[in-house]
């Protein structure tokens, strides 16, 4: 680590009153090891709190390391690190002109935006191609064959997702229609979009906020979710998710773990390392599915009043099949026919599946024990529950409720 000293002279640029720069090299003396950082995020956004999250859960493992500042506002952020002896600092460049004030600065700076396509400052970043390829391969195992990308404006992540999502639909064979995101006109254009393309339809959306404004809007024109179409977001927002009219099916990006590798990129640029020539990429934790994509990919109105019968009656463990097909008026040949036909799968899947989504909702939704989530979902003992859970999802119960609980 370089001398505090030397840290402290390179301020000379940022005038200071001698009672200031002697109280600063006196703390320098007093804790020579300590390395105060400082923190620029705008954490009304939840996933800015999960990167602060990540950067405490580091200092709390490096604890010569502390943020000594915090705002929003890059204006006076510069004098605010000065004046607390900053080493360096973590933000989130979203605007072009945010990097002006970057050239005020004569500190490691690490930014943790994909906002803009470049960054004048090592940047650690979500993987957002990766997020988009994620809700894509969610949709087409589903089963779907028509696609709509829903973008957010100006915003650089919108595109990698877009990209991402694309390139999966377009490997499988199947197109994606992306609209031009009409800014202040989006939920015009939307509705519009809504009432003209084919269905069952599939859409990915930027945001979990595009995706709860495609889902209102949907309702509100009368169109069924997840019937007449599903819909995926990304970044798992809560709020976002009580807002919905539909609770909404995302993709979990690692937000936290990127809070955590740019503490760590942060103090490798204090203590003198290079920085590094290409953007840190964070993968995402994954998807968690909820009834926004619990549709199936069919217009069939048999199939749909079949499978929308067995969702609401699949708690109960001793469901026959024959019993699906006499609740629903038809006769269990010409049932399985059209599922295999159409679903490319049995009734019985069909219920497995059904009730390992009502396990999944139970997991991230209630502090509920395992044995009492098996048998609300319609499993005969925890033990078989777990084994089909583990053999499903490749995952324990215990372990996929840590890893997708908001």
């Amino acid at each position: 680590m370089p001398k505090l000293k030397s840290q402290t002279m390179a301020y000379g640029d940022i005038f200071f009153t001698d009672s200031v720069k002697l109280f600063g090299i006196i703390l320098c003396m007093i804790t020579p090891k300590i390395i105060p950082i400082g923190v620029q995020l705008p954490t009304e956004y939840i996933h800015a709190l999960r990167v602060l999250q990540g950067i405490r859960r580091y200092i709390r493992q490096q604890p010569r390391m502390r943020i000594a500042t915090s705002g929003v506002n890059p204006v006076s952020l510069p004098e605010q690190l000065h004046a607390n002896y900053c080493a360096g600092v973590i933000t989130m460049l979203g605007e072009r002109t945010d990097q002006a004030w970057l050239r005020r600065l004569k500190l490691p700076i690490v930014n943790v935006s994909n906002r803009l396509p470049s960054s004048l400052c090592p940047r650690v970043a979500s993987d957002d191609v990766a997020c988009g390829r994620l809700m894509a391969e969610h949709l087409l195992g589903l089963g779907y064959r028509h696609f709509m990308y829903i973008p957010l404006l100006n915003c650089h992540f919108s595109i990698l997702r877009g990209q991402g999502f694309c390139a999966v639909l377009q490997a499988a064979g199947h197109t994606c229609h992306v609209p031009v995101d009409a800014g202040s006109d989006f939920q015009l254009q939307a509705t519009e979009l809504l009432k003209t393309q084919p269905r069952p339809l599939a859409i990915g959306a930027a945001t979990d906020n595009r995706a709860r404004t495609v889902i209102n809007l949907a309702t509100h024109l009368g169109l069924r979710i997840p019937e007449d179409l599903v819909v995926v977001g990304c970044d798992n927002d809560p709020r976002e998710d009580a807002l919905s009219d539909v609770a909404i099916s995302s993709v979990i990006p690692d937000f936290e773990t990127l809070g955590f590798q740019a503490a760590a990129l942060l103090e490798r640029l204090i203590t003198g390392a290079k920085p590094p020539k290409t953007d840190l990429l964070i993968p995402p934790i994954g998807l968690i599915e909820r009834q926004s994509t619990q549709g199936i990919p069919s217009s069939d109105p048999d199939l749909q009043q079949i499978v929308a019968w067995m969702r609401t009656h699949c708690q109960d463990s001793s469901l026959a099949i024959n019993a699906v097909a006499d609740a629903n008026a038809i006769s269990r040949r010409t049932m399985e026919r059209k599922f295999l036909n159409q679903l490319n799968c049995g009734p019985n899947a069909m219920l497995l599946q059904l009730r390992l989504q009502k396990a999944r909702e139970l997991l991230t939704g209630t502090q509920d024990q395992i044995g009492q989530i098996a048998k609300a979902s319609g499993f005969c003992s925890e033990y078989y529950f777990s084994r089909v859970f583990r053999q499903e999802l490749h995952m324990t119960p215990t372990e996929y409720r840590a890893k997708y609980r908001f």
